[in-house]
């Protein structure tokens, strides 16, 4: 670029304009060429040259004398068009659109994508990561479970640094971390610990489910969730804690569909801990209850 303006008798303020744009442009182009492009992804070697070639021309536009001006935008522009649109065609091929991402880490995840696959969990008071001094006790089934306002209308109370200050008053290694997830629910938590977490190796884990654990997921327009799924899920999850010598608690609140409600009930028949608490109980009741079945589990 110097050179050919060197060649075209530019002035300098026309090389460091034209300097600029070269340097300034994949501010607007990457965005638009690279939108389907999932969190995480590297983009094709080859697709950043065809970028650079197609939209370089565009800089040389202020170098060109004035009377070609108008004759060299017109393929330039069109050259940066045909280009910007063949990488974006040939991004959206290479990743097709999917709703994995949201399946495993909740709708709008955004920064807990990269913190949960670093094994990081952004708690309340900072940022939990794996620790084999620490005692580790994880709270699945969604933060709108585990964050709960005394008085309507105030600031949610979070259930997490509660139940530790409980725990600690036992065993002062303890430390308690709650899935990133706001809306969660049993199938997607259970993936998203065993996918991401499972690397904490938690002595204890409570298994909440919510009262909305078969809502409607907006984007299949189906329950996501049933008492059969439940089931399936927490067989799973007592499986998976007997072979890593993990000490499970269920836990769930008053109103409770009665199906999901019967499937908790064959679970504490089979001989899992369950903690139930009353509807529109408060947070420091259930961080109460919760420290109760908990703290023997410790010993």
């Amino acid at each position: 670029l110097a050179a050919l303006a060197i060649r075209l008798g530019a002035s300098r303020v026309r090389r460091v304009l034209a300097g600029a744009v070269l340097a300034a442009q994949p501010i607007w182009w990457l965005p638009i060429a690279y939108a389907a492009m999932p969190p995480l992804a590297e983009p094709d070697a080859r697709d950043e040259v065809l970028l650079l070639c197609a939209t370089a021309p565009l800089a040389l536009l202020l170098l060109a004398p004035r009377r070609r001006l108008l004759l060299a935008s017109a393929p330039c522009l069109m050259a940066a068009l045909v280009g910007i649109v063949d990488v974006q065609q040939r991004t959206a091929a290479r990743f097709p659109a999917t709703d994995a991402l949201d399946a495993l880490f909740g709708p709008a995840a955004g920064t807990e994508v990269v913190e949960s696959l670093a094994q990081c969990v952004r708690g309340p008071i900072g940022l939990h990561v794996p620790d084999p001094k620490k005692t580790f006790v994880f709270l699945l089934g969604g933060q709108l479970l585990w964050q709960r306002p005394d008085q309507p209308g105030q600031a949610p109370l979070h259930i997490e640094p509660m139940l530790e200050q409980e725990l600690k008053v036992q065993q002062s290694t303890v430390e308690v971390a709650s899935l990133p997830t706001v809306d969660g629910w049993s199938a997607q938590q259970w993936q998203l610990f065993t996918t991401c977490f499972a690397g904490y190796q938690p002595k204890v884990i409570v298994f909440g489910v919510p009262n909305d654990e078969a809502a409607v997921d907006s984007r299949t327009q189906a329950p996501r969730s049933s008492p059969a799924a439940l089931t399936a899920i927490l067989t799973k999850a007592a499986d998976y804690a007997k072979e890593h010598s993990i000490r499970l608690v269920l836990f769930s609140e008053g109103g409770l569909e009665p199906n999901l409600y019967a499937a908790l009930l064959r679970q504490r028949e089979a001989g899992q801990v369950w903690v139930e608490a009353p509807a529109g109980a408060k947070a420091d009741e259930i961080s109460m209850l919760l420290g109760n079945a908990i703290a023997p589990l410790l010993r």
